[in-house]
């Protein structure tokens, strides 16, 4: 079962790049990229967290 963290550091990175794909569409690039680069921060934690639960894998 996925944890309230991973949920919401998914629809934090999801919200942040369609922000970041309006933030463009508008003229905005300054603030395109710093949200880009804040939705790669969530799926660093995202990722993070899926392989600290994951253990070891015995295949």
């Amino acid at each position: 079962m996925l944890t309230l963290r991973i949920w919401l550091a998914g629809a934090t990175a999801a919200t942040l790049v369609v922000a970041a794909g309006f933030a463009f569409s508008w003229g905005l690039p300054f603030f395109a990229v710093v949200l880009a680069v804040l939705s790669v921060f969530a799926v660093v934690d995202m990722t993070w967290v899926l392989r600290r639960r994951g253990g070891p894998r015995s295949h």
